[in-house]
């Protein structure tokens, strides 16, 4: 009496140890399934300016000015003595218009994620920010005006590009949040 061993193939991996398949270049003629794994991810925030309204433009160009006028010089004190100080802008105008400038590139993505929050609520934020601005600069000529009284005019004060710049910068940047704010509503 003979035994006959009867050989039976080994059981296949589970799907989760299987190879992928092997690396074949996109090219046109490559079948689609190839041509979707290799195709770059859509960001969510649109930074294409061509693509940008008008209101989203005009604000975007009153942060980077009111950036700017932050950075420059925006009084300069004149004493008798001859000393002369140049007072720098302010970073509480430069943080409004970074704030102003985030809520102008994620507006869409906030909107996508939470369904109650509308797009003209963001242009009345836009329209705030700059108002804060505005008010940050009449007050800075409130200042220059009062070191100028003060003292009898030993230590004259004057006004420097940069406040000009800011001043200017946030009724831009007002202006952009209500263009923007009537674009949305």
């Amino acid at each position: 009496m003979t035994t006959s061993y009867q050989q039976t193939p080994p059981p296949s991996p589970p799907q989760s140890y299987q190879q992928p398949p092997p690396y074949q270049p996109v090219s046109p003629q490559s079948p689609p399934q190839y041509q979707s794994a290799y195709q770059p991810k859509q960001l969510p925030i649109n930074l294409n300016p061509l693509t940008f309204s008008k209101g989203k433009k005009i604000a975007l160009l009153g942060s980077i000015l009111l950036i700017i006028g932050g950075f420059l010089p925006w009084a300069t004190y004149k004493s008798w003595f001859g000393y002369e100080y140049s007072y720098g802008g302010s970073s509480y105008v430069i943080g409004l218009s970074i704030l102003a400038i985030i809520l102008l590139f994620i507006d869409e993505l906030i909107t996508k994620n939470i369904k109650e929050i509308k797009l003209c609520y963001i242009g009345i934020g836009i329209l705030g920010l700059g108002g804060l601005a505005l008010l940050n600069t009449i007050w800075a000529f409130v200042e220059i005006a009062f070191w100028s009284s003060i003292f009898w005019g030993a230590l004259r004060a004057s006004p420097g590009v940069g406040l000009y710049l800011s001043l200017i910068a946030s009724l831009i940047l007002m202006l952009g949040g209500f263009v923007r704010y009537r674009e949305t509503r």
